[in-house]
């Protein structure tokens, strides 16, 4: 959360509510991009084979994603597209260059 208001209480509701940090104005861009980047490495978890982002568990060799405990089931295409949105956080893809890595072919529309 970034805010003007740097009272304690305004920062403690904040906390409270959800927001994983709390920053002042004036803040640096850079300590913000250095805050984000701390949360992103929080969150996020890989392993061989399988990556987790915080109750979302996607187990690569059995093609299974898990949510709080619980498997869904999802068609190959959505797992392949959660897997690789999953192993580049932070990226932005275009809708074409998704299509073309998970399905494997440019798309004309």
């Amino acid at each position: 959360m970034v805010t003007a208001k740097v009272n304690e209480v305004d920062c403690l509701m904040g906390l409270d509510i959800g927001a994983d940090d709390y920053i002042c104005k004036p803040f640096s861009p850079k300590e913000v991009i250095a805050r984000i980047k701390a949360v992103l490495r929080r969150y996020n978890i890989h392993s061989a084979g399988n990556t987790k982002h915080t109750n979302i568990y996607i187990q690569t060799e059995s093609k299974q994603l898990v949510v709080y405990g619980n498997t869904i089931d999802v068609t190959p295409y959505e797992f392949s597209l959660l897997e690789l949105l999953f192993s580049q956080p932070g990226t932005i893809f275009s809708r074409a260059k998704l299509i073309k890595q998970v399905q494997g072919y440019q798309y004309e529309g």
